[in-house]
This record gives C-alpha cells, sequence and structure tokens, in this order.
C-alpha cells in the first residue's frame, strides 16, 4: 500500500514542536510493514539536493517539487514562493496552506498519470488538512479510490472565505458524510472552519488521545456523525539512547550519577551560548536588556540543588505562566529548587517572553531560562539530570515531553489535561509503580504544593538515611510522604518511569494506524 504523509513540519526538515516527531517516526514504522510511505512537506528555506519531479506557478511565484531521501525516508519536498522563509507557522499561513493544498494536487494528478498515485493520503493537522479538500474533489470528479486520512494533533478556530477554498477544488461536487453533495453544502455546516470541514469530508479522522477525541467530535459535529478514532503517539525516547548521550557528555559514570550529569550540564549551559536562535528573537531579547554578553543571558544558578526541568514552544497553551507564579511559593517549602527552562520563542509570544525576563531578574538563585533549540547532545542529559519535570500546559492533545521524561528516568508533575491523563500514572494512586503526580490544570497553588513535595521526595536519592525523616516531614501530602517508606523510592519511582515509556513505542501505534487504513472501505469497492 502506497502511502502520502502530509505535515507542515518534520523533525527531518524543520522543527517547532511535538508534532514534527509523529510523521517520520509513522513513515518509518510503517516501512517496516512493507507500506511505501513518503513523507510531502514544505520546504521552508531548507536547501535540498534532489531531482524536480512537479512545478507549478501560484500566485506569481514557481513552486517546485524535488524528491529526497532524508534520514532514511523518502520525501517530497516543495519548495519556492512563500515557502522560502524558515519561520513554519509565520506569514501568511492561510495562504500558504492554499498554496500547499494546489502544489499537492497537482502532484497528485501527475502521480495518477504516472500509476504511482497513493492508496492512502494522510494528513496532519489543518496547514496540511486542506489537501485532503482539494483532492477529494478530484477523487469525485475522477471516481478515483485513494482513503483520505486527517490526523488531529491540535485543534484549530481556522477560518475560509467558502471563494478561497474553492480555489482548490477540482469540481463542485465532494463526498462526505452525507455522500456527495455541492462543496458548499459542506462548507455551510462547517460554517467556514477548517477543523469542522475536513473531518466532514475526510474517510477517516484520528487524532492521539482518548480524551482530546471526545474535545476533537465535540468541536467537530457530533450531530455530523463525525466519530474519531485514536492513534496514541509513541516517542523515540528509549532509555539505551538517554544512555548514550549522557556518556558522552558525562562518561559512563554520568549514567548512574545523576548529580555528575547535572553540574556538567548546567557547566555547558552556563558557559556559552548553547542554543539556535533566529536574529529576530535575539533583538527582541536585546530590546529587553538580555544579549549574548550579558550576566542576565549567562546566569547560572550559584549553588547546587533539587534540578527541575521544564521545556517547550513560548505559548499561552503551554502553562509557563503557572508555572512561573508557582515559583516562589514552591521556593518557600524548598529554598534547593533549581527550575530550568529550555524554551523556543514562537510569533505572538513576544509579552510571554518578557514576563520571562523579569522573572529571570527576580529569582536569578532559582531561575534559568535558555531561549532557543538547544542541542540534543544537551537536551537529553537535561532530562537525565532532572529530579522532576513539568508539564504545566493548559491544554494538551497528547504531549510527547512527558514520554521523553519518563525514558530519562524522570517522573513528571503533569496538569490534569488530555494525553498526560493516559501516559502519567500517579503516584497518589499507583504507588511506587506511578511515574509522577497530576495537579489542576491552571492551578497555581497545586502546582506550586506538589512540586515541592515530588522534589523533596526524590531529593532523598542524594541525602543520608539519617536525613529522610527530615526530608518527609517537610513533604504536605501523606500520600506522597507514605511513599518514603519505601528507602529507595526514587529510584523505584526512576524504574517505573522508564518502564511506563516503553509501552508508547511507535511500533504499536502504527499497528493501530494499520488498522485505521485497512478499515477503510475505498469508493466504489
Amino acid at each position: 500500500m502506497r502511502v502520502w504523509m502530509l505535515t507542515f513540519e518534520s523533525k527531518t526538515t524543520r522543527k517547532v514542536g511535538g508534532l514534527a516527531e509523529v510523521p517520520p517516526e509513522l513513515a518509518r514504522n510503517l516501512a517496516g510493514r512493507s507500506f511505501e510511505t513518503t513523507l510531502v512537506t514544505p520546504s521552508h528555506g531548507l536547501r535540498i539536493e534532489g531531482g524536480v519531479v512537479f512545478e507549478e506557478e501560484i500566485g506569481g511565484f514557481k513552486y517546485r517539487v524535488l524528491t529526497a531521501r532524508l534520514d532514511g525516508l523518502d520525501h517530497y519536498i516543495v519548495e519556492g514562493g512563500s515557502f522560502e522563509s524558515s519561520d513554519v507557522y509565520g506569514g501568511d499561513l492561510p495562504s500558504k496552506a492554499l498554496v500547499f493544498a494546489r502544489v499537492v494536487k497537482g502532484l497528485f494528478e501527475k502521480s495518477l498519470k504516472e500509476g504511482l498515485a497513493p492508496d492512502v493520503v494522510h494528513a496532519h493537522d489543518w496547514h496540511s488538512g486542506l489537501s485532503l479538500v482539494g483532492l477529494n474533489s478530484l477523487i469525485v470528479k475522477e471516481g478515483l479510490k485513494p482513503r483520505l486520512v486527517y490526523h488531529i494533533h491540535l485543534l484549530s478556530k481556522a477560518w475560509f472565505k467558502r471563494e478561497d477554498l474553492e480555489v482548490i477544488l477540482s469540481g463542485r461536487l465532494v463526498k462526505g458524510v452525507y455522500g456527495v453533495r455541492d462543496f458548499s453544502e459542506y462548507y455551510n455546516f462547517s460554517q467556514g472552519f477548517v477543523d469542522k470541514l475536513i473531518p466532514l469530508l475526510a474517510d477517516r479522522t484520528i487524532t492521539v488521545s482518548v480524551d482530546y477525541g471526545k474535545t476533537v467530535e465535540k468541536w467537530a459535529g457530533l450531530k455530523h456523525r463525525v466519530m474519531v478514532g485514536v492513534v496514541p503517539n509513541g516517542s523515540s525516547w528509549n532509555p539505551g539512547m538517554v544512555s548514550e548521550y549522557v556518556e558522552k557528555i558525562a562518561g559512563a559514570r554520568g549514567v548512574e550519577d545523576r548529580a555528575l550529569t547535572r553540574r556538567v550540564v548546567l557547566r555547558e549551559l552556563c558557559s556559552k551560548n548553547v542554543a539556535e536562535l533566529g536574529e529576530e528573537w535575539y533583538k527582541t531579547l536585546r530590546s529587553l536588556g538580555v544579549d549574548a554578553g550579558s550576566d542576565t543571558w549567562h546566569q547560572c544558578f550559584e549553588e547546587d540543588g533539587d534540578l527541575v526541568l521544564s521545556t517547550g514552544r513560548i505559548s499561552r497553551q503551554k502553562g509557563f505562566e503557572v508555572l512561573l507564579k508557582a515559583l516562589e511559593k514552591t521556593i518557600v517549602r524548598n529554598p534547593r529548587l533549581r527550575l530550568l527552562l529550555m524554551v523556543i520563542p514562537v510569533p505572538g509570544s513576544e509579552s510571554l517572553i518578557e514576563k520571562m525576563v523579569r522573572y529571570l531578574r527576580v529569582y536569578e538563585r532559582n531561575l534559568k531560562i535558555v531561549f532557543g533549540r538547544v542541542p540534543k547532545s544537551l537536551y537529553v542529559p537535561a532530562h537525565h539530570a532532572a529530579r522532576v519535570y513539568v508539564a504545566p500546559s493548559l491544554y494538551e492533545p497528547f504531549g510527547l515531553v512527558a514520554l521523553e521524561a519518563m525514558a530519562s528516568g524522570t517522573p513528571v508533575l503533569a496538569s490534569d489535561t488530555g494525553g498526560f491523563k493516559t501516559t502519567v500514572l500517579d503516584l497518589r494512586v499507583a504507588g511506587l509503580k506511578g511515574t509522577g503526580i497530576l495537579f489542576e490544570t491552571g492551578s497555581v497553588d497545586q502546582l506550586a504544593s506538589y512540586l515541592s513535595d515530588l522534589t523533596l521526595l526524590m531529593s532523598v536519592e542524594e541525602v543520608e538515611p539519617v536525613e529522610v525523616g527530615r526530608v518527609a516531614e517537610r513533604i504536605a501530602d501523606p500520600r506522597v510522604r507514605g511513599l518514603l517508606n519505601e528507602h529507595r523510592a526514587p529510584f523505584v519511582i526512576r524504574r517505573s518511569c522508564v518502564d511506563r515509556s516503553r509501552e508508547f513505542e511507535w511500533g504499536r501505534s502504527v499497528l493501530k494506524l494499520v488498522e485505521v487504513y485497512t478499515g477503510i472501505q475505498p469508493p466504489g469497492v
């Protein structure tokens, strides 16, 4: 079976967030099951060596599709015009999505003539999902049989005028949950919201967790009989991979001695600028008094302590503001807490960056922020070195970050939302088989309280046995405190984290995806 995997970002080309991990890993594991899978993605300014297989002029710009083999995977790379910028989601994103849809449809028509058209077109999120709308009209017009799968990682309220969407159609008719009808009818059902429209026209809509599936069904419209399947994400992180990265920076001893790894990681982060950051963000930071040569930029913790890690895009969704508000209360109970943020600026994050800089200046003994993309050589060991990983998202469809932390043996304090409710086993319920704690989403008080409790619990791995009782007295929740009845509790919890992460391997995800593909009855069959 031939599959096209459409995505606006991929770790094989340009990565912004967790979405970039999913298409290439699904493609890689599908290939191991005799599926012929090709990733289709914009270049976003990346220069690729490859043969040109398709060209089309749109809006006065020439777009080309190149074939390339990247990281062991086949790609169609769309370059030219609006895809010359490295800013994946910047600029006129709706226009870029429409251009991508037109190019994909043109490439499909060419592949059809050559006998190379895909049996399945699988699109990730609305930026590439609009391609399914254009292909749907072509399928109806030509009586074709490809299956269309729409994969929602994060719902969007992106809205389009009908006439703007009509430019990607091959005719007026499309086929959806109500059969073949004029496009305008389905547009009216969706009210112009693409994350309502695409599920109406796709053969199957899937998402990443059961909890988020309910959210998608509610938004897409249960009254339209849109049922959402679940293909959980996996993680490419595993204990062996983590150990390899740790050994490279801290030697074999660092794998067992997390304190050593912690000191090495912080030394590297504090001695030089290690993160990749665009010039426009350097300018933003300079305007706030932060630059590569300033004390603020390179400041680091004066003393060692209980390292807490949090990572991600700088956006309201990720909940960093909640975490920073909780910092003062957490420090009161655990002054040794050291919070390390590795965060990536994105368009629209300027006000949050300004708030982060203010916190950085107030809590310089307990807070370090690294702006930009940290190389994996440091990013992975930082997870291994941390006592606790914090995922304070206000909403999170799946949350790969939790699995990455657990694969590193690090327990997760996560908001009680989306995929975290599936991946994180709460220590208060599961005991030492747990992998972290879930707190009420958006609650500063709960985050502060459980961050103190969890860091204190995990700090026992580095204290003398006679000190354990004193640490336990400072833990507020009796269910967390009671875990210290087992004197090796932190080590058992770390092992539970690793074991839990193994339950979310990509191979298991692909088995469910294959069921989705093969369960769709092609048109005309």
